[in-house]
């Protein structure tokens, strides 16, 4: 027993820290799910680190809780939820103990916490894949969307010289390829081109949308009030609340924010929208 609530400390000490190379030691056999074709926890996981630390973090909280779902076969389980207070961004964990350490580690949507609120954060879309297709075979109609897929991812990089991608690169990229990311339901969980195109494509969206708020940005900071009063800012704060909410998740700290693959999105309109944030949450959240 004492050798098991060892190896959970240890485990749990590597998460928070966001240590890939001790996970390797710790959990080479654990998986990322139960079923179907798996990839290894911590594979996985040190992709949702490199998003995390993408994101400015460098240690991640873990707060215990539990499974909330009515139908779920976890439900009722206990676990932990890892917050990255940087990113603004967090998902859940079920933790079955077994007499070898955390062998059972399975992703929870439904995970709730009472430790801590989440509004303002986002939560890390978590998907399964794997590289290892022994058996498989897959159906005509998935290889046609796979070669899509792929065609579409290239076809972006193609379309930035010098590996440089401005708004207009972007926006007609995003474009084009509209109907093939709308033609997924749910994010695709086993293909990686599919898996690639379609969080490219969710970025792209993403970054895009807050470079689209520069105009109103640049408006707002050009019309600032004169007084420092709470009463002075009010008018200012309704007027443009819809905006600064609306970048509650932009975190713009650094090149490697605007950065998809090889290419960098040259994105200038990111200037105002950062100031424009600075401003607004220093006045609204206060």
């Amino acid at each position: 027993m004492q050798f098991l609530t060892s190896r959970k400390s240890y485990l749990l000490q590597a998460i928070r820290e966001m240590n890939v190379s001790m996970l390797e030691v710790l959990g080479q056999e654990q998986t990322a799910g139960s079923g179907g074709k798996k990839d290894t926890l911590v594979n996985r996981l040190s992709e949702v680190f490199e998003d995390l630390k993408e994101g400015g973090d460098t240690t991640l909280e873990l707060l215990p809780g539990f499974c909330e779902s009515s139908s779920c076969e976890n439900k009722g389980k206990s676990g932990y939820m890892l917050i990255g207070s940087k990113s603004k961004k967090y998902v859940g964990f079920i933790f079955e103990d077994t007499r070898d350490g955390f062998t059972e580690v399975s992703h929870c949507g439904c995970f709730c916490t009472k430790e801590h609120t989440l509004e303002g954060f986002t939560e890390i879309p978590w998907e399964f894949w794997s590289e290892d297709t022994t058996g498989f075979e897959p159906p005509l109609e998935m290889l046609l969307i796979s070669n899509r897929c792929a065609q579409a991812t290239q076809d972006f990089f193609i379309s930035a010289p010098d590996a440089i991608a401005d708004y207009a690169i972007c926006h007609n990229w995003l474009n084009q390829y509209k109907p093939l990311y709308e033609s997924f339901e749910l994010p695709p969980i086993f293909d990686e081109e599919q898996r690639k195109f379609y969080l490219y494509f969710s970025r792209l969206l993403e970054l895009t949308g807050y470079a689209a708020g520069a105009a109103q940005a640049k408006r707002a900071l050009e019309t600032l009030p004169d007084g420092a009063s709470a009463d002075a800012w009010a008018p200012w704060l309704r007027e443009f609340e819809a905006l600064g909410k609306s970048l509650a998740l932009f975190g713009w700290t650094s090149d490697t924010y605007l950065k998809l693959g090889s290419v960098t999105l040259a994105l200038p309109e990111f200037d105002v929208v950062k100031r424009f944030k600075k401003v607004f949450d220093e006045h609204y959240w206060q």
